[in-house]
């Protein structure tokens, strides 16, 4: 079974360990992925003493930083493109160490946030222009996630709706009788969030022009205090608990921590189930739900 497997450093530069031998562009891949232990993983725990048991309670289970593999071959046809190869390797994983920022690794469609830490290499003295290197990664917090995003479009509000204005969102192609009561001067979606967990982490992000942007995303309301511009975009992390708004033009990110209702804790989770989504106003945004794995999801 073939997994797609690339890292992306914190500049955007990638390194596609499965892309074949053969590039889109007709040039040859010099990556080659041949195995590696990022499918396995081990949680720590926390136990007690527990008489009535007469052994141990595990009380918690905990994710302490782990280490994981990566073997890979590195081949070219010429010298100078294995060269380069060999050094493109070093530089876009180093840059992430020297930076102290983790980078990503995608497995189909899982990621993880780690270091490269380690690089051992057999071979290198072969006249061949071929090397194997076992890759050690280091995750601070070993855990894979996996994203369902949702587009909604800025879509004028009705003054009274009605069955029509129930839009599945972007993403959710399923079809179903849903059981919600319609809202006056809404436009509601709804999404199906199939997650294999009871509640799902999310992010959101509202696109200006708006004032004082309000989701609601099944009981759950979202409403922050701002006036967004039309370069502006709010972002809520739920699992982060972070509030940023950033201006796509100039690149400038504000905290906007402060500004988030007080009303209801707006980092609690997504359930599971149909779920509608709806506001009373007329602004675009993204809603992201976010899975929490302890290994990649196996796909197809």
């Amino acid at each position: 079974m073939k997994h797609t497997v690339k890292y992306v450093n914190g500049k955007g530069d990638v390194i596609d360990f499965t892309a074949g031998l053969m590039n889109a562009d007709g040039s040859i891949n010099p990556y080659h992925l041949v195995s590696g232990t990022f499918m396995d993983y081990e949680l720590d725990y926390n136990s007690s003493d527990d008489y009535r048991l007469r052994g141990s309670k595990i009380t918690a289970f905990k994710r302490s930083a782990t280490d994981f593999t990566l073997e890979l071959d590195v081949l070219a046809a010429t010298e100078a493109v294995y060269i380069s190869a060999i050094n493109a390797l070093h530089d876009i994983v180093d840059y992430d160490v020297d930076a102290q920022v983790p980078g990503t690794l995608y497995v189909d469609g899982s990621y993880i946030k780690c270091y490269i830490r380690a690089s051992s290499k057999e071979d290198w003295e072969s006249p061949v222009l071929f090397l194997s290197v076992t890759l050690t990664a280091v995750a601070e917090f070993p855990a894979w996630w996996t994203e369902k995003a949702y587009s909604f479009a800025a879509i004028e509000a009705t003054e009274e709706a009605e069955e029509d204005d129930f839009v599945v969102a972007v993403g959710d192609s399923e079809e179903a009788d849903f059981p919600y009561e319609f809202l006056n001067g809404t436009t509601t979606r709804i999404i199906n969030n199939a997650s294999a967990y009871k509640t799902s982490y999310y992010i959101l992000r509202i696109y200006g022009p708006c004032t004082n942007p309000t989701v609601t995303i099944g009981s759950l309301t979202v409403e922050v205090n701002v006036t967004l511009g039309v370069n502006d975009v709010l972002e809520i992390n739920s699992y982060e608990r972070t509030i940023t708004v950033t201006n796509t033009k100039s690149g400038v990110v504000t905290n906007a921590f402060g500004s988030r209702s007080r009303e209801v804790d707006i980092f609690t989770r997504i359930d599971t189930g149909y779920v509608s989504v709806y506001t009373s106003s007329d602004f675009a945004f993204d809603l992201v739900l976010l899975d929490k794995r302890s290994e990649p999801l196996w796909t197809s």
